[in-house]
């Protein structure tokens, strides 16, 4: 494949792109839009928005390390949840969602509703990858799974929206293995708004565990939102289970919630903004 190397994002995409940071470009940019007729999964397609490819998953297996794919705005994709995970993202790429509305993401992943063994739908596992503007969508009760699982150093997720649902019951919805130096930033995280019938008898409260855990390492994280929705968190809207070296500033509380953070690691939490009941646990 030729690449379509480029001095900056704006050059590919114009005003399309949304992202609370600069993002700029030294590799391929793969388009992909399941919203464009003319969109392919073959060797003539992926390189321009006029022809882009149809899933992120062809285009991860298409590209390099360096490389940036974007997920043109509006773009909706089921993972397949048949197996450990329904992506893993194990190239350093940069996943970015181009489209934004009312300040949300119009990019959207979820899970396929036919059920599945999958515990998250993505994971990171090369160092230095990174989803900006991304819509996690509320998955169907036949599935089981958090939404992302982060296992290599220097990932970041950057605005990006990620709904809980009846799926993510005893899930965080994203979770950062020990020993990392991770960036969450401008993300929110929204707990459950509806309970799970159980026929013929009773229903079960559809609580995730979390809005995220840490559990051990470096978490640099400005401007998430933790909303607590109708149902609450299970657990804590965010926990450290391990020795971490954390850093959150500007952190926004919805609805209350509970911080619980480890007392052997260096602490910096400062919530600005919060609406209902907030407790900081040291454990």
């Amino acid at each position: 494949m030729s690449r379509n190397y480029v001095s900056g994002i704006g050059e590919a995409l114009g005003d399309q792109l949304v992202t609370n940071s600069p993002l700029f470009v030294s590799g391929f940019i793969a388009h992909v839009d399941s919203t464009n007729l003319a969109s392919l999964n073959d060797s003539d397609h992926g390189e321009s928005k006029e022809r882009p490819w149809a899933t992120l998953v062809y285009a991860l297996a298409q590209v390099n390390a360096g490389d940036i794919i974007v997920l043109h705005d509006g773009h909706t994709e089921a993972l397949d949840m048949s197996g450990t995970f329904g992506l893993d993202v194990n190239k350093r790429v940069i996943i970015v969602g181009a489209g934004a509305s009312g300040g949300e993401a119009t990019v959207q992943l979820s899970g396929d509703d036919g059920g599945g063994t999958a515990t998250y739908l993505l994971r990171l596992s090369a160092a230095g990858s990174e989803i900006r503007n991304v819509h996690f969508a509320e998955m169907s009760d036949t599935l089981s799974a958090g939404f992302v699982s982060i296992t290599a150093t220097g990932c970041r997720l950057n605005g990006c929206q990620f709904d809980a649902g009846p799926a993510n019951l005893s899930f965080r919805l994203v979770e950062i293995a020990t020993a990392l130096v991770t960036v969450v930033d401008n993300c929110t995280f929204r707990a459950g708004e509806s309970d799970v019938a159980i026929p013929p008898y009773y229903v079960v409260n559809a609580k995730p565990a979390g809005g995220m855990q840490v559990a051990g390492g470096t978490l640099w994280s400005d401007g998430c939102v933790f909303d607590s929705g109708s149902l609450g968190w299970d657990e804590a809207a965010f926990e450290t289970s391990g020795a971490t070296n954390l850093v959150m500033e500007n952190v926004s509380v919805i609805g209350g919630g509970r911080f619980l953070i480890t007392e052997s690691g260096q602490n910096i939490l400062s919530i600005p903004t919060s609406s209902g009941a907030v407790s900081i646990v040291e454990q």
